[in-house]
C-alpha cells in the first residue's frame, strides 16, 4: 500500500543556489549509494534506485514517484568564491591504495581533475521540503539520516541539513508529479514542457537522456 508523504528538510547553513531542478529521489539514490558503500557492498551503484519510492510507468519509460524539491528562500544570494586545487600526488596515492578502479588520468585544465578558481551564488533558506508517494515507509526512513546535504559543495559545508520531518499529506498523490514525467503521463500539467533530460537518476549522465516532459515551477 502506497503512503502519501511530504518531507521537510531545515538547513543549518547557506545552499548553493542550484542552476537545474533538484529531485527528491535523487538525494536518496545518493544516500543510498552512501549507505551500500560504507557497509561494504561490492556495487554500491546498483542501490541507487532502492529507495522504497513508487515507480510510475508510462509504457517502458518510468520514474520515481517523487517531487522535484521546493526551496523557501531566506534572503537574496551571495557570491562564493573559491579556488578548486588539484595534486597529482593525491591521486598517485589513490591509486597506489587501490582506492580507484581506473588508473587516473590528470589534467589540471579539463576534466574531473580540472583546477581553477569559481564563483557560485549562496542563499539562506526557511526551509525545503518534496513529496513522494512511498511503497516501503521503512526503508524510505532509513535513508533520510543519510541525506546530510542539499545541494553543490557539501564538503565545504554548504546546504547543511539539521533536521528533517516526514509527514502525511495527501496532497503528495497529485504534488509528486512537479516533477520530470514520461512523455505520455497522465500527470503532466501546463507546467511540464517537452525536452531532452533523465528521468532517473544519475539526471546528469546524458548517457540516460531521452525524450521527457521536464517540470517548470
Amino acid at each position: 500500500m502506497m503512503e502519501a508523504l511530504e518531507v521537510r528538510f531545515e538547513l543549518r547553513t547557506p545552499m548553493i543556489e542550484p542552476a537545474t531542478v533538484k529531485s527528491l529521489d535523487a538525494l536518496l539514490a545518493w544516500a543510498s549509494v552512501q549507505r551500500a558503500h560504507f557497509h561494504g557492498h561490492d556495487d554500491p551503484w546498483q542501490e541507487q534506485h532502492v529507495t522504497g519510492i513508487a515507480v510510475h510507468r508510462v509504457g517502458e519509460a518510468w520514474c520515481p514517484m517523487a517531487s522535484a524539491l521546493e526551496i523557501e528562500w531566506a534572503d537574496t544570494s551571495q557570491p562564493i568564491h573559491y579556488f578548486k586545487r588539484q595534486s597529482p600526488i593525491s591521486y598517485a596515492e589513490a591509486w597506489s591504495n587501490g582506492l580507484l578502479k581506473k588508473r587516473p588520468y590528470f589534467d589540471q585544465k579539463r576534466g574531473s581533475t580540472k583546477a581553477g578558481s569559481y564563483v557560485q551564488s549562496a542563499r539562506w533558506t526557511r526551509g525545503v521540503r518534496a513529496w513522494a508517494m512511498v511503497e516501503d515507509r521503512p526503508l524510505f526512513e532509513s535513508l533520510l539520516p543519510w541525506v546530510t546535504h542539499i545541494g553543490k559543495l557539501h564538503h565545504k559545508d554548504f546546504g547543511a541539513v539539521r533536521s528533517f520531518q516526514i509527514l502525511p499529506n495527501e496532497e503528495a498523490q497529485s504534488r509528486w508529479a512537479q516533477r520530470t514525467l514520461p512523455v505520455g503521463s497522465l500527470f503532466a500539467t501546463k507546467q511540464h514542457v517537452l525536452s531532452q533530460a533523465a528521468l532517473v537518476s544519475p539526471y546528469w549522465d546524458r548517457r540516460n537522456f531521452r525524450p521527457v516532459l521536464s517540470f517548470c515551477p
